[in-house]
């Protein structure tokens, strides 16, 4: 399912194109904590899927956001907005969007669920096709006078009788506390389904190594396995990428992390290390210097990493530059 269904549809802002919807600081944090009350009688109320979920809970008292995601899912992202919103890269952002997206923030923040509400977000997807499934979590979101609102305000998604489903046109939501909701395609509805109610395999556990490699506490992260699209760069390379993880951090300027598991890291460090020193005055031509110096190529093991850093001045600095800017 494509992120239109709810205002919080292009949070995911390295992830989403314009007009589609892909401790505190942890993506992994429990989307629900708590067993539901009882009715007057003494029983639970709605045998729903969300009441099955929660009961799955009752035993732990808390729930990983990806582990509701599914196996199918060839790279995971994962954002946490609270952070995110906080930084100028959000400010800059905001401020250029229009169209769809601005309507749906604009609903958001009438519905009560605007940016000083939004908390984390996790997206699986395959490159290749449709498929996703992902979770929004925000403070209130899955209340019932939230959902009505954003049902009004932005009219294309319909809520089922108990307030526990959202669908449209290009898939479906289950609620899963009051502050998450998990959305799939239509082909990945059945395998969510089966997640929420602990079945099936998750996308953590089949992406595994490399998920463990992505810092899960920066402010977007992403892991994933191979797919066809990767070919060209591997070619490019000359090497297979096994693996890859990788980081944003935006909490003091910025800092970027992405790790390819390889055949042959220092081999690969030594091509990229090459095509690298090619590309300088190029990248010179967009970027301070302090930036261009930060780059490091580095080979750990069966992993080659690249990193580098800018400061607010640095980014700020681009921006004015270019003229608008990905940050």
């Amino acid at each position: 399912m494509r992120v239109r269904v709810v205002a919080l549809s292009c949070l995911l802002v390295l992830a989403c194109k314009d007009d589609e919807a892909p401790k505190d600081s942890d993506a992994r944090s429990p989307a629900a904590s708590a067993e539901p009350e009882p009715d007057g009688d003494g029983t639970r109320p709605g045998r729903g899927l969300a009441t099955t979920f929660q009961d799955a809970l009752a035993g732990k008292r808390s729930v990983q956001s990806l582990e509701v995601l599914p196996k199918g899912a060839v790279v995971l992202v994962g954002a946490n907005l609270r952070e995110l919103v906080a930084q100028p890269t959000w400010g800059r952002l905001e401020s250029s969007l229009g169209g769809r997206q601005r309507g749906q923030l604009d609903a958001a923040t009438e519905c009560g669920v605007g940016k000083d509400k939004w908390r984390h977000f996790v997206i699986g997807f395959a490159p290749k096709g449709d498929d996703m499934a992902m979770v929004v979590e925000a403070e209130g979101i899955g209340t019932r006078p939230v959902l009505d609102c954003l049902a009004k305000e932005i009219g294309n998604f319909e809520l089922s009788p108990d307030g526990k489903r959202l669908s449209d046109a290009t898939g479906g939501g289950v609620v899963l506390s009051d502050d998450a909701i998990a959305f799939a395609s239509p082909a990945w509805m059945p395998l969510l389904e089966q997640r929420i109610e602990g079945q099936g395999v998750s996308a953590a556990d089949d992406i595994g190594p490399n998920l463990a490699r992505a810092d899960q506490s920066k402010t977007l992260w992403l892991a994933g396995k191979p797919f066809g699209d990767l070919d060209a760069a591997s070619d490019a390379l000359g090497t297979e990428i096994q693996g890859y993880s990788g980081w944003i951090d935006l909490t003091a300027g910025m800092k970027m992390k992405l790790s390819l598991a390889v055949p042959d890291a220092a081999k690969t460090r030594g091509e990229l290390d090459s095509k690298w020193q090619g590309l300088k005055s190029m990248a010179a031509s967009v970027a301070p210097s302090s930036v261009i110096d930060s780059v490091k190529i580095t080979a750990d093991g069966e992993l080659v990493h690249i990193q580098l850093s800018a400061s607010q001045a640095d980014l700020d600095k681009i921006a004015a530059d270019v003229g608008k800017s990905f940050f």
